[in-house]
């Protein structure tokens, strides 16, 4: 799976690596019946996906692709060009991971950096490596909202419009970490800033996560208030770890300007690397998906 989101009462869209997109209907209490449609295929690597309006709007290495049903027969028949401003080489490594939204409907994902075989350096460089994008709620608005990140496999945005982001371990990465940007903002990796002279400071985390706990991000997301049903955890924000396949409750505060904190663990085991959570409406539960494709603890 490379992403999800819930689509209606008991249903969700979910997204596979090799291009498909699924309808899934079923998803009660009980989990005892679920019903799988295939309503998309051809997709270029869909590591994000929205619902809206009742349609998904899934975005792949090459767009963000929003899909019709005109004949209302469970498949789609129309794949629109939603946004596709954002530049693609032929490097293996430049994923575009995730798609969020804040609370005016805008657009948000990223893009790695062109990792080389083995994980050493870079190839080509274009404008959009190693950025994160926000896309207005039209499709119309592509911009860069931040640069300077290396293999970022999901992200977060908060109630008040937080834009969250971690990394993976590798050059210029010494360590995950977490990160909160603004418009404009340069993140961690000089290779990738897009700015001339290249920066000799990285921007200030949240905290850094050790390699042992977390080598590789998956996304980030807050608690909403769902009658209690998260206690104290409501409003705070979850880390995803695709490397170590686990869950963590992040620790924040502010001193000044300054944001600072940590992780604590769940004490869960999860099979697979951890990229993807969407809280679901109808029962006000955390749900979790991933895969294993790249280098993670997951089975």
């Amino acid at each position: 799976f490379g992403a999800f989101d819930f689509a209606g009462p008991e249903s969700a869209w979910i997204t596979t690596w090799s291009g498909d997109l699924w309808r899934v209907d079923g998803l009660d209490e009980d989990l005892d019946a679920l019903t799988w449609t295939r309503v998309a295929t051809g997709l270029n690597q869909p590591f994000g996906v929205v619902a809206k309006d009742g349609k998904a709007l899934v975005l792949g290495r090459d767009q963000i692709t929003l899909l019709h049903d005109f004949n209302k027969d469970g498949e789609a028949d129309f794949y629109q060009n939603f946004n596709n401003d954002v530049q693609v080489t032929s490097n293996f490594h430049e994923f575009t991971f995730d798609l969020q939204t804040d609370s005016q409907g805008n657009f948000y994902f990223l893009k790695g950096g062109p990792v080389n075989p083995g994980g050493r350096g870079w190839g080509p460089l274009s404008d959009h490596h190693g950025c994160i994008f926000k896309v207005s709620a039209d499709g119309q608005k592509f911009e860069v909202y931040a640069t300077g990140i290396r293999a970022p496999n999901g992200m977060g945005v908060g109630p008040n419009g937080e834009v969250s982001n971690g990394d993976n371990q590798g050059t210029w990465v010494p360590a995950d970490y977490i990160h909160f940007s603004k418009p404009g903002a340069f993140i961690e990796v000089p290779d990738l800033s897009h700015r001339q002279p290249s920066p000799t400071k990285h921007g200030t985390h949240l905290c850094w996560i050790p390699y042992d706990v977390d080598n590789s991000n998956g996304g980030q997301i807050w608690v909403p208030a769902n009658k209690g049903k998260w206690g104290p955890f409501e409003g705070r924000m979850l880390y995803l770890s695709y490397g170590k396949s686990s869950l963590f409750a992040v620790l924040q505060e502010r001193v000044g300007d300054i944001p600072q904190g940590g992780v604590v663990k769940f004490p869960l085991k999860f099979a697979t690397g951890l990229m993807r959570a969407r809280f679901n409406p109808v029962d006000g539960q955390l749900y979790v998906a991933g895969l294993k494709g790249w280098q993670t603890n997951g089975v």
